[in-house]
């Protein structure tokens, strides 16, 4: 089934081109759509087959390398650390992320001042990527614009 599909899908083009040049193009069009269905039918009858099926799972167990869940997870991190802006410069937080055991409850302290918030502060503006500085700049622009839309004037005077 594959070749004839295969077969079928070359004589198409071949009979969709000579009809181009007669100038034919509304049946060159029409072949040229049966030969696509007829790539894909071969295509989805080559994924079926048996051999296909055991030559797939075998070279994805060759490409499958044995790492461990806390080398995928660093691996994860890296890589959406580095995902925006590779190797930007960022200050170091000065609050550092403890757990609290009997609570169950993470907390931060503050390293200066050693203040305790049980919430996540937020970050300051040396700490944060060049991208979390224009999403915040971004933001500002934003709710700039939607104050200012309620205060549009005409003429000098305010429309209603």
């Amino acid at each position: 089934r594959i070749t004839f599909h295969s077969t079928s899908k070359d004589v198409s083009n071949l009979l969709a081109k000579a009809l181009r040049k007669v100038g034919n193009r509304k049946v060159a069009n029409w072949l040229k759509g049966r030969s696509k269905k007829h790539d894909k039918w071969a295509r989805r009858i080559k994924y079926g087959t048996v051999e296909y099926i055991k030559n797939a799972g075998v070279k994805a167990k060759e490409n499958v390398e044995e790492i461990s869940v806390e080398a995928m997870q660093a691996k994860k991190d890296e890589a959406k650390n580095n995902a925006y802006l590779e190797d930007e410069e960022v200050g170091s937080s000065k609050w550092e992320e403890k757990y609290d055991e009997e609570r169950c409850k993470t907390y931060w302290v503050h390293v200066d001042t050693g203040e305790v918030v049980f919430t996540k502060p937020a970050k300051e503006v040396d700490e944060m990527t060049q991208a979390e500085r224009d999403v915040i700049a971004a933001k500002k622009r934003i709710a700039q614009r939607k104050a200012v839309q309620g205060k549009k004037t005409v003429g000098g005077k305010k429309r209603r």
